[in-house]
């Protein structure tokens, strides 16, 4: 069975939450560049690293969190963001 993809790429929204990221973060985004052009937001978890700066620099969106909220609480604040 094959599936067919039902959303364009300008309508899809890449959520990665991240904590302390900063050493994989670059490699991740340059990678989902390659499949194609999507919209992306990486939501930092209060890292204390330079996440939110290698997000920047590859072009992604961030939104940065206050206070830790975890994976979940992350990725849900992304979703709600897209939404």
């Amino acid at each position: 069975m094959t599936l067919k993809a039902t959303h364009t790429p300008d309508k899809v929204l890449i959520v990665i939450p991240a904590y302390n990221e900063a050493l994989n973060l670059g490699n991740v985004l340059e990678q989902i560049a390659e499949a194609g052009t999507y919209n992306i937001i990486v939501v930092d978890d209060n890292s204390s690293d330079k996440t939110i700066k290698i997000a920047t620099k590859y072009g992604a969106g961030v939104l940065p969190l206050a206070v830790r909220l975890g994976a979940w609480g992350a990725t849900q604040t992304g979703i709600r963001y897209g939404l």
